[in-house]
Formats: structure tokens, C-alpha cells, sequence
């Protein structure tokens, strides 16, 4: 087993949390900040922290899953940190961009170093289950389930994703009433999946 780090950052704590495992680990700097992912058994966690290491920009888990190239690439939806979510946790679509701000970030303190260690159990030592529903070959949302909460996930097209509109929210309401109505039973399909941890 490797060396324990001396914790007085962010990147040290992440670091010892992770010698536990057998992961790969990436780190990237920028003007930004740094950027580490943890890797292992197709289950990843993402970071960013500030160049001071002494805050949490962003902290977020997901499922590596391959895609029609049958490469690795992120999951439909993501485990995000989050201050004012129950259990700090809540799941939104994968993409890297949007979720920024004070709700979640984090200040390197050894209470919060409790909160992140409560937050990393799901990727690393429970997993989490999903429910992709399905109209004809469209994925319209999802259901995920922890030992802690429950989510729903109305997913977005790319034209919303890029280009919000006034009109999207409300029509993404639509669009889940209609597919979820009882005359589309037939059409609708429901994939079961249960996310395995790290630690399988």
C-alpha cells in the first residue's frame, strides 16, 4: 500500500481516499484550476479544484459505459455534490458545464472532509440503481435510486442542451406527460440498471 499524504489540501485528501483502490488517476492544470479523475471498474469521480487546492469547484460520479464505437465514454447522468441538496447529492444529465457556483463548492475543512468522505461512499462502496425509460428508441428520463435518495432525470436533446429556450422547460413537461401517458404503454420500455462500486 502507498505512503499516506499528509492532508492539507484537497488533491492530498482525494489522494489518500483513493490509495484504498486501484484506480487510474488523471490530473490536468489550467488557469482554472485542476482537474482530477479517478477511475476504476468503469466507475469514475471528476474534480475540480481551485489552484490553492483549498476548495472544491465541482465534484461529481458517474459510469463509464461504451458507445457505438464501443469506446468509453460518461454515462447518460452523474452524481453531483451539491450544499443545499439532502446528503449533498443530487443527479443531473452528464455534461461537465453548468454546474458552477457557490451551491457547489466546498471549503477544505476537516467537518467538510467528512461531508466529501459521505458523498464518495455511492461511487466507491454502495453504487446506485437506474431506470432508463424508453419511447420507441428515445430516452426521455430516468429514475435513480441510492440507499439515500431519489432522483428523476428529464433528459435533454442536444438543441436544448445548447441552445436553452423560455419554452423548454415546459415543453420537456409535455414531452414526459405524452410519453408516460397510458395510451403509449406499448411503445414505452423500461431498462433496469444496477450500477455496481468501485469496491465489486
Amino acid at each position: 500500500m502507498e505512503e499516506i499524504i499528509t492532508e492539507i489540501n484537497w488533491e492530498n485528501f482525494l489522494d489518500n481516499y483513493f490509495k484504498l483502490f486501484t484506480v487510474k488517476k488523471v490530473k490536468h492544470e489550467s488557469s482554472s484550476g485542476i482537474t482530477l479523475k479517478y477511475e476504476m471498474n468503469d466507475i469514475y469521480v471528476n474534480c475540480l479544484i481551485n489552484n490553492n487546492k483549498d476548495k472544491i469547484l465541482k465534484l461529481e460520479f458517474g459510469q463509464m459505459v461504451e458507445d457505438t464505437r464501443t469506446q468509453k465514454t460518461e454515462n447518460w447522468i452523474k452524481g453531483v455534490f451539491k450544499n443545499d441538496e439532502p446528503n449533498n447529492l443530487t443527479f443531473l444529465q452528464t455534461s461537465w458545464f453548468g454546474e458552477d457556483g457557490e451551491s457547489y463548492e466546498i471549503k477544505f475543512t476537516n467537518f467538510n472532509k467528512i461531508l466529501i468522505s459521505k458523498f464518495l461512499q455511492i461511487p466507491c462502496y454502495e453504487g446506485w440503481r437506474e431506470e432508463e425509460f424508453y419511447f420507441k428508441e428515445f430516452c426521455y428520463k430516468i429514475k435513480v435510486f441510492t440507499n439515500k435518495i431519489q432522483n428523476q432525470i428529464t433528459l435533454l436533446d442536444i438543441g436544448e442542451q445548447d441552445i436553452p429556450m423560455l419554452t423548454d422547460k415546459f415543453d420537456q413537461w409535455l414531452r414526459v406527460k405524452i410519453y408516460d401517458a397510458f395510451w403509449n404503454n406499448k411503445k414505452r420500455t423500461i431498462k433496469k440498471n444496477l450500477v455496481k462500486p468501485m469496491t465489486t
